[in-house]
């Protein structure tokens, strides 16, 4: 509802979530959850500690040109405070011995999604 996605923007714009976002300045995702981690001092409980409380992460859900200009839109209007270093952003890391080539297209190629049905920009 309201609340939870007022929450959620709340904490976007402390910092207080990690943003999965191949961006030019993301770092890995265990580099970027430990650095979570050392900052907020998590516990279990949410409290200072051991630094094992959950990390809330935010993923763009959408098409991937939509996500890009979503991305763009909230970095430079300073819901996702990115640029003055506040919001920590990852990129997922490869798994293993995982490279591109390894990914086989031709699985997904008859494969249609519908493009996104909405294009109007949301404040929040």
């Amino acid at each position: 509802g309201g609340d939870e996605a007022a929450c959620w923007l709340e904490k976007a714009r402390e910092g207080r979530a990690v943003l999965v976002y191949p961006s030019k300045s993301a770092v890995g995702l265990e580099e970027g959850l430990r650095e979570y981690r050392r900052r907020f001092e998590l516990s279990d409980n949410g409290g200072q500690g051991d630094g094992c409380g959950p990390i809330p992460l935010l993923f763009l859900d959408g098409t991937w040109s939509h996500v890009k200009e979503m991305y763009n839109y909230h970095v430079n209007n300073g819901t996702f405070p990115i640029n003055d270093g506040k919001m920590i952003c990852v990129a997922l890391d490869p798994v293993g011995d995982w490279t591109p080539s390894r990914f086989r297209t031709s699985r997904f190629t008859s494969v249609r999604c519908p493009s996104s049905i909405s294009t109007k920009k949301v404040d929040f």
